[in-house]
């Protein structure tokens, strides 16, 4: 608790830090949804997939711990299929196979996705190194973006 903070505990820091930020996102979509029910990992991937195919892109998610993940393809189809015409797919390297060649998508993922107002608190080295906690909080964050979208209409 505060004790751990106050000693300068990084790791039970950071859980808290992380905690919240989860409990922030998921607030937020579920102030924005249209259930009463509480949003979860599987509706924010089930929300993802639908988007993405819905918006004609190839990509898809099976779960946050997807390898696939540390392309950042998913995640940039995602900002383009939430607001049109956002990507431009000429800076998105494809099939990238090294960890550099990664981590450029991964900035650009990160960078587009605050571009197109969603409050992404991961940083590029979450999405190529695959942390399933801090990728799920992009995914809820665009889906929190798109709900808000859809919300003004």
């Amino acid at each position: 608790g505060g004790k751990d903070i106050f000693d300068g505990n990084k790791m039970l820091t950071l859980a808290v830090v992380w905690q919240m930020m989860r409990a922030h996102t998921l607030a937020i979509l579920n102030k924005l949804s249209d259930s009463d029910k509480p949003i979860g990992d599987s509706e924010i991937i089930d929300w993802t997939n639908t988007t993405l195919k819905g918006a004609d892109k190839p990509s898809s998610i099976v779960s946050f711990k997807d390898p696939s993940i540390n392309s950042s393809q998913a995640v940039i189809d995602l900002i383009d299929a939430v607001k049109p015409g956002s990507i431009n797919y000429d800076m998105v390297l494809q099939n990238p196979s090294t960890t550099s060649d990664q981590m450029k998508n991964a900035k650009f993922a990160v960078s587009m996705g605050r571009k197109i107002g969603a409050t992404i608190f991961a940083l590029p080295e979450d999405i190529v190194e695959v942390k399933p906690k801090m990728v799920m909080t992009i995914f809820a964050c665009l889906m929190a973006r798109d709900f808000a979208k859809k919300e003004k209409k």
